[in-house]
């Protein structure tokens, strides 16, 4: 009985150790965003204008170093016009993705490094898989970067796909030509000094798929919910 209880508590312990951990991020980004000013006061919550506003004011934090439309909230925004938001004197990045998510219904995920601009329903879980097979070191994935800023905004799969064979030194399927992405999502998102294996995780965060590392070649598939 004793050491029932006792892995019970420690179990306790663990839980609220992660608790406090995510609460710390969380407070870690919402605080680094507070004081990035940007020089609007109002703009309308619809098609690109939002999206455009807080990715061209993002700068890179300790923890965050990129922010990612999903699928669910380019959805919510391109589908549906949620008229002007207006914010408070001297705002900053955090007031304009505090408003624009309350004011669309959205929500934000923090999977480091990157910021989820998204839907309850969109998945946050990581979306990068290597097949059993691959020597993942071999590939150089996180040692391989794009130096300084990534930005594209409503930006379709094929444009991309040249530019992330020539980063991961892979073939990337579907190709450029391949019908199998003509229903992907377009992409809009921003980085900052991102690995080939984020970047890669950023295409799939915003196409809505998942992406498999095997032998000479990253397959993106569409997610299945």
């Amino acid at each position: 009985m004793k050491s029932l209880r006792l892995a019970a508590e420690v179990t306790r312990l663990y839980l609220m150790l992660f608790v406090l951990c995510a609460a710390v991020h969380a407070q870690d980004w919402q605080a680094a965003f507070a004081k990035i000013p940007i020089r609007t006061q109002t703009f309308a919550a619809h098609l690109t204008p939002p999206v455009e506003l807080i990715l061209t004011n993002f700068q890179p934090t300790a923890e965050i170093r990129a922010i990612v439309l999903m699928p669910g909230a380019a959805d919510r925004l391109y589908f549906y016009d949620w008229g002007q938001v207006t914010l408070p004197e001297n705002p900053t990045l955090l007031d304009a993705i505090t408003a624009l998510t309350n004011k669309a219904g959205l929500t934000v995920f923090t999977a480091p490094p990157f910021l989820l601009l998204a839907m309850p329903y969109d998945n946050p879980r990581d979306p990068l898989s290597v097949a059993p097979e691959v020597r993942i070191d071999k590939l150089k994935l996180t040692e391989r970067k794009i130096p300084s800023r990534t930005y594209f905004i409503d930006r379709s799969y094929d444009r991309l796909v040249p530019q992330t064979e020539k980063l991961t030194r892979l073939r990337i399927k579907p190709s450029r030509t391949d019908a199998g992405s003509w229903h992907f999502y377009r992409l809009s998102f921003v980085g900052y000094n991102l690995t080939a294996a984020e970047f890669l995780r950023a295409l799939a965060y915003g196409t809505k798929t998942t992406v498999q590392i095997q032998k000479r070649k990253a397959v993106f598939s569409e997610l299945r919910q």
